[in-house]
């Protein structure tokens, strides 16, 4: 799973240069990804922080990491910050899956980055300010990235 998770943050750096370069929206890819990304930080990433340690303090940090998604989605850079979140995340787990995660910084920074992220990439897979075709096929890449992420989960 590390190994698609870096190429899929790969990908999403091109396919935000390809949006900004040509000005197309690429509402399938995106949402493809960001699926894909669902799959990772729910199965993958978040699980370990909701351990007995830290339950509640992850609860708390998650819940900072969505009001800070909150806070970013208010600039132009969307995708930037987007692209910054996965990979930060998927830096973070590549560097850190086989250390035990018990320390309370550790936690935090697992469940912030996981709030983070999984609502920006539920902002690709439900766009609020796309008209009906780009919204419908972004929910269609983010039901197929999901499922072909839980696939490598656990069959791959």
């Amino acid at each position: 799973m590390r190994n698609i998770l870096l190429v899929s943050c790969l990908f999403y750096w091109i396919l935000t240069g390809m949006t900004q370069r040509r000005h197309g929206t690429y509402p399938l890819l995106f949402g493809f990804l960001a699926g894909m990304a669902v799959a990772f930080f729910c199965f993958c990433f978040l699980p370990d922080a909701f351990g007995d340690e830290g339950f509640f303090l992850s609860i708390l940090a998650t819940g900072v990491g969505i009001f800070c998604g909150v806070w970013m989605e208010r600039f132009s850079i969307r995708h930037i910050a987007e692209g910054a979140g996965f990979t930060g995340a998927a830096l973070f787990y590549f560097f850190t899956q086989d250390i035990p995660v018990n320390s309370f910084a550790v936690i935090l920074l697992t469940a912030w980055l996981g709030g983070y992220c999984l609502y920006m990439a539920c902002g690709v897979i439900l766009p609020e300010d796309a008209e009906k075709r780009e919204s419908f096929f972004a929910a269609l890449g983010g039901c197929i990235g999901f499922l072909v992420g839980t696939f490598f989960r656990f069959m791959g």
